[in-house]
């Protein structure tokens, strides 16, 4: 672990031993590690980085170069990204990714969601505290005090699309300034005017006759990601082939004059549309448990479809066993229904304990126990030999 005032100097030594500033094309963090993205990751000295005070450990995956720190990465990052002078502000050039299309998919998509983890982190647990503050009657839902917490909450969720825009350009390599400005535009109050108005008139809404989808795009993802990969292609043009006189003008002018209606007419709609099929795939995860007596006096719940998903997986780690594979144990998630980390709600359920709590945080808290908990109670007692094969 390293101390406090040692930070600087870890951060250093970190930089140095990965090939250097010059060797760095991009840095992020997670809860636990630094996550680089190297140019040359041969240059790197991990045996160096390994035994040095204040790191776990290291490995390389995805095309990032993972120094595992522990619960005090976040000021070792701080430290190395005050060290980091190429890499403040502006655009620069991503690093050129090698290995499988799959392995740099995953570097992409977590490099542009790392970095917003805290603010939905902070987000999701703002709303589960209101919930519980509800739930035990020390906050009334229509109260002040429960709208200020709750649209405290809210805007990371209605900014995402500002948020996304600026990790995913420091990723993609184009201007993250300009990336947000994309952001603002999609949310901008003016053109959600605009869509409430020609959804209730039929007029369309047009851009030098180009027509604009009737969308809005708060709390969305995929429109802004598919502007801002359309920014990394003409920004670089724009740059390009602007006179160099006036290059500081008109570079950013035809960049968001492109990117801008064509995200508007064109990508927006396409994400809108990605987003919603995607959103219906996901929302059919979880289950909409209902309570039914139980002949006792209580309730419960006949969730035949969590047995069935368990059961099988179950029937596979058994098998995987047999093969030989070293399984240290396995871990239902969850045992009992929980709130949502990342939107608070408990609408779908996951436990083997049902909890009667809804996502406004009211409920009276009983819990009762699911079908699937009794089953899974005999898996434990015969040590999987109920399990049906």
């Amino acid at each position: 672990m390293a101390k406090k005032g040692n930070y600087d100097e870890l951060a250093k030594k970190i930089i140095a031993l990965v090939g250097g500033e010059a060797n760095i094309a991009n840095v992020t963090h997670c809860i636990t590690r630094l996550r680089f993205n190297l140019k040359d990751e041969s240059k790197a000295d991990t045996e160096a980085i390994r035994s040095t005070p204040g790191v776990v450990g290291v490995t390389s995956a995805n095309g990032q170069y993972q120094v595992i720190i522990g619960a005090e990465v976040t000021q070792v990052y701080e430290k190395v990204a005050a060290q980091l002078h190429n890499l403040e502000g502006g655009s620069a050039a991503p690093a050129k990714q090698e290995g499988s299309f799959v392995s740099r998919l995953i570097d992409t998509i977590t490099g542009i969601f790392t970095p917003i983890l805290p603010p939905l982190t902070a987000a999701g647990m703002l709303k589960a505290v209101l919930a519980i503050l509800v739930a035990f009657k020390l906050v009334d839902s229509a109260s002040s005090t429960y709208q200020v917490i709750n649209f405290m909450a809210d805007a990371t969720f209605y900014f995402l699309p500002i948020l996304l825009a600026n990790s995913a350009a420091k990723k993609l390599g184009c201007n993250p300034y300009l990336a947000m400005m994309l952001g603002g535009i999609l949310i901008h109050p003016n053109f959600v005017s605009m869509v409430t108005a020609s959804k209730e008139t039929g007029d369309a809404i047009t851009v030098f006759g180009l027509p604009i989808y009737n969308a809005t795009y708060s709390s969305s993802v995929i429109p802004i990601l598919l502007g801002v990969l359309l920014m990394s292609k003409v920004e670089p043009l724009a740059n390009k082939f602007a006179p160099k006189a006036v290059r500081f003008f008109t570079a950013p002018l035809i960049t968001m004059l492109v990117v801008g209606i064509a995200t508007l007419c064109v990508l927006g709609p396409i994400g809108y549309v990605i987003s919603n099929i995607l959103a219906s795939a996901i929302n059919g995860l979880g289950a909409n448990d209902t309570l039914v007596p139980d002949g006792k006096g209580g309730f419960t719940v006949e969730d035949d479809y969590r047995i069935k998903y368990m059961n099988d997986h179950l029937v596979q780690v058994s098998e995987a066993l047999h093969d030989g594979v070293d399984v240290m144990g396995y871990t239902a998630w969850g045992c009992i229904d929980l709130i949502s980390c990342s939107t608070a709600e408990i609408k779908k359920r996951y436990g083997m304990i049902y909890v009667d709590l809804n996502s406004d945080g009211t409920g009276t808290l009983a819990r009762w126990r699911k079908k699937s908990f009794d089953w899974y109670k005999e898996v434990i007692a015969t040590n999987g030999e109920s399990l049906k094969v």
